[in-house]
């Protein structure tokens, strides 16, 4: 990294500059050498800083010419070793010299091998960056075309559910079943659309609310009614009002729970456990499933990875919910991990930047700042 950043910052001086310099450490290596007692002292390693200052910017040949003239400096152009008053015999400077050569050599090669390093990262990033583009424009189209006709379905089958004499009893948990079908899908595109817009400078607002709200609203969002009779919330955080961006906060945690929930028993309860640690709140979401593979999670919050890849598997999702979690909470300058519990379950635990909005009241400026850092 430190070769590269010195790479970098040499090539963005302007070639004149770099002669000139190279140039002037020669001299200044000659005159200081000479005027020390000639080539039996240590100043004669000054002429190495312009043999490497020409190799770094422009790599083995002008290393090569820089040596070449360092040679001659430091041998035919110095023909005495002062200390000594005697000349220098040739295959002095000429051992010298190849030292100097050698030096340039190496690090012109070394030098070019970090430059093209640093090329194919860079095209490799730039690539990278261009398919989380694509892909993210792709989901944002697709859950935009996924919510339109949603919308008439859930519609329906809210009407049906409501009309018990447009259905007889027989048909009843088909509807039923329709609306849950259509709230968790519904659920899935509102995910893919958070994964895609979770980058989005322009949506972060932070402002005041009550930790009691975000949670709330959020278990009101949940694919089905039963499923937020199931979620038991706790702490004296909870009341608290905090200066954040809550519709990231709703999606990172109905990500999160609907992920506890899913991977729960049926009937047994999911635990949201909120504790204020300092400027900053924990919320803990306690599980009572089969608990997570400790190989599985980092890769947990990888998009569309999930840790039953079969198609036979029995939990439901695409494998977006951790990873939108993921950057939502990373995005308000959080952290999000999962831990396994004893005898069995998952704790997801998310952390978040929370500065009490009554002490940011007092001042204008210094909550703006702290917003910033939020964000």
């Amino acid at each position: 990294m430190s070769n590269a950043w010195i790479v970098s910052g040499l090539d963005r001086l302007h070639p004149s500059v770099v002669v000139i310099v190279t140039v002037a450490l020669l001299l200044i290596a000659w005159l200081v050498t000479l005027a020390s007692g000639g080539t039996k002292t240590a100043f004669l390693h000054l002429f190495y800083l312009p043999i490497l200052l020409s190799a770094v910017r422009w790599g083995v040949g002008s290393a090569l010419l820089t040596a070449i003239a360092a040679t001659l400096l430091s041998g035919p152009l110095m023909p005495l070793d002062v200390g000594a008053d005697l000349p220098q015999p040739m295959t002095n400077w000429l051992t010298r010299g190849a030292f100097f050569v050698l030096v340039g050599m190496f690090v012109g090669a070394l030098t070019g091998w970090v430059r093209a390093a640093g090329r194919r990262e860079t095209a490799l990033a730039e690539h990278e960056r261009d398919l989380a583009i694509q892909r993210a424009a792709i989901i944002q189209t697709v859950s935009h075309e996924i919510r339109t006709p949603l919308t008439v379905i859930a519609g329906v089958a809210e009407l049906l559910h409501h009309r018990e004499d447009l259905v007889s009893e027989r048909g009843r948990p088909l509807v039923d079943s329709l609306q849950r079908s259509t709230l968790r899908f519904r659920a899935m595109a509102d995910m893919m659309l958070a994964a895609a817009e979770a980058g989005d400078e322009a949506r972060i607002h932070p402002v005041t609310c009550t930790l009691n709200d975000v949670v709330t609203d959020t278990l009101s969002h949940l694919p089905g009614r039963v499923d937020a009779q199931r979620v038991l919330t706790s702490g004296d955080a909870l009341l608290d009002e905090v200066l954040t961006v809550p519709e990231y906060v709703k999606l990172a945690l109905r990500c999160v729970i609907d992920n506890a929930l899913r991977f729960s028993p049926p009937q047994t309860p999911v635990e949201v456990v909120a504790a204020r640690c300092g400027s900053r709140v924990r919320i803990e979401v306690r599980d009572r499933g089969p608990g997570i593979d400790p190989t599985f999670r980092d890769r947990a919050f990888e998009a569309f990875t999930q840790s039953d890849q079969s198609t036979t598997r029995e939990i439901e999702g695409i494998g977006l919910g951790l990873y939108t979690a993921r950057r939502l909470v990373n995005r308000l300058g959080g952290t999000i991990d999962l831990q396994p519990r004893q005898p069995t379950g998952t704790t997801a635990t998310v952390e978040i930047p929370a500065p009490v909005a009554g002490d940011v009241a007092h001042d204008t400026d210094d909550a703006r700042a702290r917003a910033d850092r939020i964000v």
